[in-house]
Order: structure tokens, then C-alpha cells, then sequence
């Protein structure tokens, strides 16, 4: 276990969980740069690893691989401190930009902010994304390294058709174990129903049921409160994504939103810790699994296939944001500027996340 206290993991996890626009991939970019170049305190492997079991698991992605990294570097207690302070930033400013719509009904401020970090996103994506690449298919053989590369295509192309990403890993993990077994000959085969206790089990039963993140969870959230118990009113619920979409961390923090409407701040409390529990649960088992057959010939062969799509997956959502600003001259080269100061000077995320915003904020006001 490398020696790391439990207020750094804090510290840097707020950060990350701070700055951590433009959903799961752009996070894993983020989480990269500190918690692999800048401390060192797990490798790309690990890294793409954590990735790799999060996406299998149900709820959001992004907090498991916090978790995972967690547990890897403090056990069970770097697990509940790193993913609590991880999504604490989201936390508390998805509580205050909901108390501020139920009492004022305005958000344009937000949604400017927004606005002005899109450039930076899909320069942190394409960097995090080069990055990694770099490091993962450097020294392959010259077979190995173009299935690598196939593999990561094939996975950027999947996720363009908006196949299921759960379906994806899977296909590509499959493919993985088969160009492994093609160089092996043998193997061997391994209460009280209250209001806030309601609230916190139709929470708790979308994230232990919701498989392909934090945006699948959203359809299951507007059964359960808005079509049939009719706790939140269409508009209400469109607000609440929109407030999870303009804040950092996972989409999933509408939950915030949501418990807020119905219960106040222990509404909030309650209903967060109840969509992210479950996965942190089953996150749990599946790492004392792993760390028991981490080296069996299928589960090594399978995360052979699954690391280069992850790569794919990073490319393809940098593509996503990078075409919603293509159309705007000003924002485009902007983002080309942050990508190479990313590579050239190796500024940390959270500079360029600032720096995106005062900068673009100067210009749309003052120049054009």
C-alpha cells in the first residue's frame, strides 16, 4: 500500500470533484493527471483497471473509480474519504443552486459559467486521451499493438452509435481473452416507512439497478417521482438536470436536487448517499474478488481487451464537445490553445478550468 494520508486524499479529490466538467470521461482525464503524473500514486494499469470494473458495475462511473483508488491506496477508509470528498463539491453546489431555484427561479448566471468552460473541455478530454495512449501502447509488439488500436477504434465508433457502453466493455474485453487464448494451450478455469426512508429506497434501488451511468438513471428517476408518484412537476425535474448538467461531478447529483424539493437538507443528505451507496457496496465485493484473482489468465486477458477501448471512449466524448463549439471561430481556436498548453506546459486541470472561465468571460463581455 503506498503511503499516502487520508487528508491528501481528501484534498485532491475535493479538487478533482471541483473542477470536474464534462461528465465521466473528461473526470477520468483529471483523475489521471493527479492521481497518476502529479502524485504517483497508482499507474495507468491500476488506473484503467478501476475504470474498466467501475463501467461494469451499476450507478454512476466516475465514484467508482474514486473508490476503487480509494480502497487501493487506504482500504476502506480511502475509499469512503475519497469518494465522499469527491463528490462533496457537486454536493454543495447543486444544494445551493436549488435552493436558489425554488426561491428565485433563476439560473442564467450558471449557465454563462458553463458556457465559458466549454472550450476546456474537450482540450483536458483530448489530452487526458493522447496521454494515455501514449503510455499504454508504447513497447507493444507489432501485433499486439494494432489489435490494441483496432480495439480502441472500434470501441470510439460503438460509442458514436450510441451503443450501451456496458455492451461495449463487454465486447471488448471478449476480445481481449480470445487473442490471448490464440497464445496459451492450457489454462486452468476459474424500519420505519417514513417520507425520508422512502425517499432514501427508491434511491438506493435506482443506483443498485441503473447500469450504463449517471445519464441511465435519469429515465428511472422520472418514473419513480414525476409519472407515478407525481413528487416533481415535469418542469422541476428538466431544472434539476439542467442543474446537474452546469455543475461538476456526476449527472447523478440530481438526486441532490430532487431530495431538497422533498425533504429539505436531510432531504438532500438522504437521498445522495442513497443512489451512490449501492455500487460502493457491490464496488467493495468485487475488489476483494479481484484482488483474490487478479492474476487468472481470463480476468488479465479480459482487461487486455477493455484498456484500449476506455481509450476510444476518452477520443470519441473529447470529439462530442469539441463539435458543439466547432461552429464558433472564437471558442475552437480557444480550445486548440488549452489543448497545447495541456501537452506543452503540463498545466494542471484546474488552472486551465480557471483560466477558461476568466478568460472567456473577458472576451464575451469586453471584446466581441
Amino acid at each position: 500500500m503506498k503511503k499516502v494520508s487520508l487528508k491528501e486524499l481528501a484534498w485532491n479529490f475535493f479538487k478533482i470533484g471541483l473542477i470536474g466538467f464534462g461528465g465521466g470521461m473528461a473526470m477520468l482525464s483529471i483523475i489521471r493527471e493527479y492521481c497518476v503524473k502529479k502524485k504517483g500514486w497508482i499507474n495507468d494499469d491500476e488506473l484503467l483497471t478501476a475504470v474498466a470494473i467501475g463501467q461494469m458495475l451499476p450507478g454512476p462511473f466516475v465514484p467508482n473509480y474514486v473508490e476503487f483508488i480509494g480502497y487501493s491506496l487506504k482500504k476502506i477508509k480511502g475509499m469512503i474519504v475519497s469518494v465522499v470528498f469527491f463528490l462533496l463539491p457537486a454536493y454543495l453546489i447543486t444544494l445551493i443552486l436549488t435552493i436558489l431555484y425554488f426561491h428565485y427561479q433563476n439560473l442564467m448566471m450558471i449557465e454563462k459559467i458553463y458556457e465559458y468552460l466549454l472550450p476546456a473541455i474537450p482540450a483536458i478530454l483530448f489530452w487526458g486521451g493522447f496521454g494515455l495512449a501514449r503510455d499504454f501502447f508504447r513497447n507493444r509488439e507489432i501485433s499486439e499493438f494494432l489489435l490494441l488500436i483496432a480495439i480502441a477504434i472500434l470501441a470510439f465508433l460503438l460509442m458514436s452509435l450510441k451503443i450501451e457502453i456496458f455492451f461495449i466493455i463487454i465486447t471488448c474485453g471478449l476480445l481481449g481473452v480470445i487473442k490471448r487464448l490464440k497464445d496459451r494451450k492450457f489454462s486452468n478455469f476459474l424500519f420505519s416507512l417514513s417520507p425520508l426512508f422512502i425517499l432514501f429506497f427508491i434511491f438506493f434501488k435506482i443506483g443498485a439497478l441503473t447500469f450504463g451511468g449517471g445519464y441511465a438513471a435519469i429515465p428511472f428517476i422520472k418514473q419513480e417521482f414525476v409519472d407515478f408518484r407525481q413528487y416533481l412537476s415535469e418542469k422541476d425535474f428538466l431544472v434539476g438536470i439542467g442543474i446537474s448538467q452546469i455543475t461538476p461531478g456526476p449527472i447523478a447529483i440530481i438526486a441532490t436536487f430532487i431530495g431538497y424539493k422533498l425533504g429539505g437538507i436531510i432531504g438532500s443528505i438522504i437521498a445522495t448517499i442513497g443512489i451512490f451507496l449501492p455500487s460502493a457496496i457491490m464496488l467493495y465485493f468485487v475488489i476483494k474478488f479481484y484482488q483474490k484473482f487478479e492474476k487468472n489468465f481470463y480476468i488479465q486477458s479480459f482487461l487486455f481487451g477493455v484498456k484500449p477501448a476506455i481509450i476510444g471512449f476518452i477520443f470519441q466524448t473529447g470529439l462530442f464537445f469539441f463539435l458543439k463549439i466547432i461552429n464558433n471561430w472564437w471558442l475552437t481556436i480557444f480550445s486548440l490553445i488549452l489543448f497545447f498548453l495541456l501537452i506543452i506546459i503540463n498545466l494542471e486541470p484546474f488552472y486551465i478550468i480557471i483560466f477558461s472561465v476568466l478568460l472567456n468571460f473577458l472576451i464575451n463581455n469586453f471584446v466581441l
